[in-house]
């Protein structure tokens, strides 16, 4: 075997057990949420974007995972490099709206959805995968829809009576709601744009340094 086909075996190897590692954090923090948090309780849990966004994490890397282990991990394609992306802006938008809105960060569980799992996946769209460019420039904004239909699951929770609001600053009867509201649609559309770009830089690097390799 050649010594090209060594490293890049070695390095899938490196990419199935970095997202193993992920789906590990995930799976732990999704079934910690349901079982001790919120007791079964699908309709409070998936009330917050935390919760929310860890379940999307670990389905969709574990899918990999499995895909992988079917196919072997040099021979598996990301999925869909638009969906990619819009778990990466989920997990890092959750980390950075957490920490600078609602932290500190408190306790093991916080800290892995809140800390670990947004480095690791914004980690992956850095380190791994070859289709990062492949987004066309208008599909960003297209990650704003999924965004507020939970807007409106979100509304819907928080004005029912039967729980308590998720996020103490974004109340749905108060005065300055829709600013932010319009805050966080600035922001996340930032930050759909960042992971957007981020991709597109990271793809030529990867592609000059294949064509430098031949």
């Amino acid at each position: 075997m050649a010594k090209k086909d060594v490293g890049v075996n070695i390095w899938a190897l490196v990419m199935w057990a970095y997202r193993a590692v992920i789906v590990g954090f995930s799976g732990w923090y999704t079934w910690t949420s349901l079982t001790e948090f919120h007791d079964w309780n699908l309709v409070s849990n998936f009330a917050y974007l935390t919760q929310i966004t860890n379940a999307l994490v670990l389905v969709f890397y574990f899918g990999w995972l499995v895909k992988a282990l079917l196919n072997g991990a040099r021979r598996t394609a990301d999925f869909s490099p638009e969906i990619r992306g819009f778990v990466v802006l989920l997990a890092s938008m959750v980390g950075l709206l957490f920490n600078t809105l609602l932290g500190p960060v408190e306790g093991w569980p916080s800290t892995v959805a809140h800390i670990i799992v947004p480095a690791l996946v914004v980690g992956d769209w850095l380190l791994f995968g070859g289709n990062q460019n492949r987004i066309r420039r208008w599909v960003p904004i297209t990650w704003l829809l999924p965004v507020l239909a939970y807007l409106g699951y979100y509304i819907w929770f928080s004005t029912s009576g039967g729980y308590e609001r998720p996020y103490p600053f974004l109340n749905p009867t108060a005065d300055d709601f829709l600013q932010w509201v319009a805050l966080l649609a600035l922001a996340f559309l930032t930050g759909a744009y960042l992971v957007y770009f981020v991709g597109k830089l990271v793809g030529r690097i990867r592609l000059g340094s294949r064509s430098t390799r031949r």
